[in-house]
């Protein structure tokens, strides 16, 4: 027997009933029902357009966020040349490798919904990272750092090269690289590598150009815009900023590219015969303060912004101090003469030295009787010694402010330092001393050559000068720079005076002979200073060598100074003897700069060339005219040629000696002019490479060596005029 339970059934039931007038009530109702939701959706509608219209910005700006990109880029950067116009710092265009971390994740329409931490997108960025780095050879690490970072752009890495950019887009066409873009920008570039490359520098670097003068090189920063599709990737449309409009201003320095690059040779030679640490060398135009070089060692090139040591980031000419040692007692003289404490002829004793309270000033080199001038000559100590005492402590201080130490010289390199020289009402008898001649007083290789300039100029001061001109972006002169007026320290007699005096150091006695030139008198002073210990004391091992030169000595046009740090180079007869004065090692540097130099600014020659590398030039020319003449005669009777008519005389060429067939023996042609070497030649069937005019200098093969008819023979010719000036008479003193 089954039981069966009754279904309930469920019914709607009206509580107002069936009647017309329940019917009418609920149909009122549900309309009002009906007609609220109507009217709160249309508040709504009304209330939302309100508040846009108020907020217009704020809608504006979050409408710009979703469909458009916006970023601030800095324009070209302003190029560095030197005063001929030649381009030493530019900006190049480069491609840039970046990212939107945000979008590294996969490409199918789920990848929206992962999360950050997700495995899946964690391996994209891994990929993205291992791919990058096959490509570029940046490190994973890094790469992987800056794909996962917080924010919507991030710098992947800079400066792509041709190779790196093609195979990248070639990654970005396959889709394997997502949230990845190639962005265009600007690389600093140096196209002279090494070439003043303390000098120009990065703006991280001390005491250089492109750190020094920032606020005129860089560009103005000006907005990028561009639209943004589905997947947030960048469509620009403005494209780059014109660079003739927000580019930075460019700068037109003093320095002379040929000039720059002789002088970093000359130096590296100097220090690396020397056997040195470092060295620095500057050049500078007296008359105008014009710095035409500035140079160092070790050289370093911008380019390269790894593994750069620390030293070669400095610019050592204007950021690192050393005591002048000899070369200040041409200061200290300038200063005794203008005051007319002493006069060019005055007699000095330097024997037994000069007692100060404290301590005996001795020489070097034992002395007696000097004028004031052959004590700059043979750089006395004593002497300087006495011609500071007459001067007086307080004189003397302020004529080397005068010169410029103890001050930054306003060139304008940030990071120029100011060296040190005390006030003269601390000076003790010793220091004072001391100060005269070169030690107690730290200062840098820019001032030293400005205070050089100065007697070089005529005893007016100027400070030196590095910038030309700042260019606009439009080419159009903004800021030139004029010579300054200067300012008068020492008389033109004085200074006249001094010059003279520091000539007399490249001569027969003084300390720089191997200063000297063939075609220019050459005005200098040496400087050989014990570097301080820090322990205390000088120290014994370690020296600064150097020479400032004033050239040429008649009316000065450059001076050129040149600081070797620690020269260790050994004598060749006494290996035990270290050369570490400025006469051996800094001043060959000096010469080999001005003899490039000053013919290549137009200067003319000196009086007396080219024989002033002798010590008696005159007793030079005359032994150097016989010895030419002798020249010449041995050549005319050698190849009987009429000297006067620069004929032969008629003879028939000699047969050579065949000894089998088709071999023979080179003949003797040196001597011979032109014409009839060739003939000689010819009759033997041989072929002729001559090189130059004139008489046969030398010839190759050799005479007597047996070659085979149709041989090349090779002859270099000189006239008889060069032949015979070119052999250097070796006069005792020549260099």
């Amino acid at each position: 027997m089954s039981l069966s339970l009754p279904r309930r059934r469920i019914a709607l039931v009206d509580r107002d009933g069936p009647s017309p007038s329940a019917r009418y009530v609920r149909t009122r109702r549900r309309a009002l029902v009906v007609l609220l939701i109507c009217s709160g959706w249309l508040l709504a509608c009304v209330a939302t357009a309100a508040w846009h219209v108020v907020h217009v910005d704020e809608v504006r700006r979050y409408a710009e966020q979703n469909s458009t990109y916006h970023r601030k880029v800095r324009t070209r950067r302003g190029d560095v040349r030197d005063r001929n116009g030649v381009t030493l710092a530019a900006d190049v265009r480069t491609e840039h490798l970046t990212c939107d971390p945000r979008w590294v994740r996969p490409t199918h329409p789920e990848a929206r919904k992962l999360k950050v931490n997700d495995p899946e997108v964690r391996k994209v960025r891994h990929d993205v990272a291992d791919l990058l780095h096959k490509v570029t050879g940046a490190r994973r690490a890094d790469l992987l750092g800056r794909l996962s970072r917080k924010g919507a752009f991030a710098y992947l890495v800079k400066n792509l090269t041709i190779e790196q950019s093609r195979k990248i887009r070639a990654l970005m066409f396959d889709q394997k690289l997502p949230g990845v873009q190639i962005e265009q920008g600007f690389a600093r570039y140096f196209p002279n590598h090494k070439l003043a490359g303390s000098l120009i520098g990065r703006r991280n670097w001390s005491g250089n150009v492109e750190r020094s003068f920032d606020t005129q090189l860089r560009g103005q920063i000006v907005e990028i815009r561009g639209h943004k599709n589905g997947a947030a990737e960048r469509i620009y449309f403005d494209g780059a900023p014109d660079s003739s409009h927000f580019g930075g201003r460019s700068l037109s320095l003093t320095i002379d590219e040929k000039i720059q690059a002789v002088a970093e040779h000359q130096l590296v030679a100097g220090v690396r015969d020397g056997h040195a640490k470092f060295g620095i060398a500057i050049v500078m135009d007296v008359a105008t303060g014009e710095i035409l070089a500035m140079a160092q060692t070790p050289q370093v090139d911008p380019n390269e912004t790894r593994n750069v040591a620390a030293a070669a980031m400095r610019n050592r000419s204007v950021s690192e101090q050393f005591e002048p040692g000899s070369t200040l007692k041409v200061l200290t003289y300038a200063a005794a003469l203008q005051e007319g404490k002493v006069t060019p002829g005055a007699h000095f004793s330097a024997a037994g030295g000069f007692r100060v309270p404290g301590k005996l000033i001795t020489d070097s080199h034992a002395h007696g009787d000097l004028t004031a001038t052959e004590c700059i000559k043979v750089s006395s100590n004593v002497c300087l010694a006495k011609i500071a005492w007459r001067l007086g402590r307080t004189k003397l201080e302020a004529y080397l402010r005068d010169f410029g130490l103890g001050r930054r010289t306003d060139v304008g390199l940030i990071g120029e330092i100011a060296g040190q020289l005390s006030d003269s009402a601390s000076w003790r008898p010793v220091k004072f001393a001391n100060i005269a001649f070169g030690q107690g007083i730290a200062v840098t290789g820019l001032q030293i050559v400005n205070a050089f300039a100065v007697i070089g100029n005529g005893g007016v001061f100027r400070r030196p000068r590095l910038l030309r001109d700042v260019v606009a972006a439009d080419g159009t002169v903004v800021q030139p720079f004029e010579l300054e007026r200067g300012r008068r320290i020492l008389s033109s007699k004085v200074a006249r005076q001094v010059v003279d005096a520091m000539a007399t150091v490249c001569e027969k006695g003084g300390t720089a002979r191997r200063a000297r030139l063939d075609n220019y008198k050459m005005a200098g002073k040496t400087g050989t200073a014990q570097q301080y210990d820090p322990k205390g004391g000088y120290s014994k091992t370690h020296w600064v060598a150097s020479f400032i030169g004033l050239v040429p000595a008649e009316k000065p046009r450059l001076a050129i100074f040149v600081a070797i740090d620690t020269p260790m180079k050994r004598h060749k007869k006494y290996p035990s003897i270290i050369l570490r004065t400025g006469g051996e090692i800094a001043a060959p540097v000096v010469r080999e700069i001005a003899r490039f130099s000053l013919p290549y600014l137009g200067v003319p020659s000196s009086p007396g060339a080219p024989y002033l590398a002798y010590d008696d030039p005159v007793v030079a020319r005359e032994r150097h005219e016989k010895r030419r003449a002798l020249a010449l005669a041995k050549l005319a009777r050698k190849a009987k040629v009429d000297v006067a008519e620069g004929e032969a005389v008629g003879e028939p060429p000699p047969r050579l000696t065949v000894v089998r067939p088709g071999r023979m023996r080179v003949p003797d042609l040196r001597g011979l002019p032109l014409r009839k070497a060739i003939d000689q030649l010819s009759h033997a069937g041989l072929a002729v490479e001559a090189k130059g005019s004139g008489v046969v200098l030398s010839q190759r093969p050799a005479a007597g060596v047996m070659v085979t008819n149709g041989d090349r023979v090779r002859l270099r010719l000189a006239r008889i005029s060069a032949l015979a000036a070119a052999e250097r008479y070796d006069e005792g003193g020549a260099p």
